[in-house]
């Protein structure tokens, strides 16, 4: 009888991220092949699992959300809704722990794939586990909806510039007590590159109103350019 000891893991290469290396595709990295006789028997004399308290996750984590009218075999000529594409917003391989993977990343994306202002930042996910504390069985997701707030004056706090604060396409800054956007870039034609999209408290569906007020806006000798929208999720 021989004994063979396999792993699962290649001694020093760091490689995590890999579906090769993947607890449920077992490889083992014998040097030399090994060959096994024709109706020979093999059994599993004990097997060792090295368990962390972490997971990896990748921008290949995706999935879809609905928000709308519940799709049936009648209706799916005549609704407006659609799914929508969702994924974790990291540009490589991480790795978590359930805990801070659902406050992280899943909470987030959660509320970025259901584009409707009154459900925004009300999504979660929730690790869950057994009645002992320790198992963990999953995510809980929960979803909720806003009452009516139109007599709310919620403005957007937060404003991601589109091509950056500095340089010759400068950006615009946003001061919270005035709530003004001000352009730090170059006069004249460069400052038509300034761009700033607000990410929070979105137009509300329950009697929402968009006010802009441009009395701050000032000529420099030069014809300016400027736009006022909004945009989806």
């Amino acid at each position: 009888m021989s004994l063979i000891i396999c792993s699962n893991e290649i001694p020093g290469s760091g490689v995590r991220s890999s579906e090769f290396q993947a607890p449920f595709s077992f490889h083992n990295h014998l040097e030399q092949p090994l060959r096994i006789p024709a109706d020979s028997e093999v059994a599993v004399q004990s097997l060792k699992i090295n368990k962390e308290g972490s997971i990896s996750v990748s921008p290949n984590t995706v999935w879809y959300e609905y928000f709308g009218i519940e799709p049936t075999a009648a209706n799916k000529e005549q609704r407006t809704s659609t799914a929508h594409y969702v994924d974790l917003n990291i540009d490589g391989p991480r790795e978590a722990t359930v805990d801070t993977c659902a406050r992280d990343f899943i909470s987030p994306a959660l509320n970025r794939g259901v584009p409707n202002p009154e459900t925004f930042g009300l999504a979660a996910a929730v690790p869950k586990r057994d009645a002992g504390g320790n198992d963990f069985e999953g995510w809980d997701m929960t979803f909720q909806q806003r009452a009516n707030a139109s007599d709310l004056n919620n403005r957007p706090s937060n404003w991601v510039n589109k091509f950056g604060t500095s340089g010759t396409n400068g950006g615009l800054s946003f001061n919270s007590a005035s709530h003004t956007l001000t352009a730090t870039g170059k006069t004249g034609s460069a400052r038509s590159l300034n761009q700033a999209i607000g990410t929070t408290t979105p137009l509300a569906l329950n009697n929402g109103v968009f006010e802009v007020d441009l009395t701050g806006l000032k000529q420099d000798g030069t014809n300016v350019s400027w736009g006022v929208g909004l945009t989806r999720c």
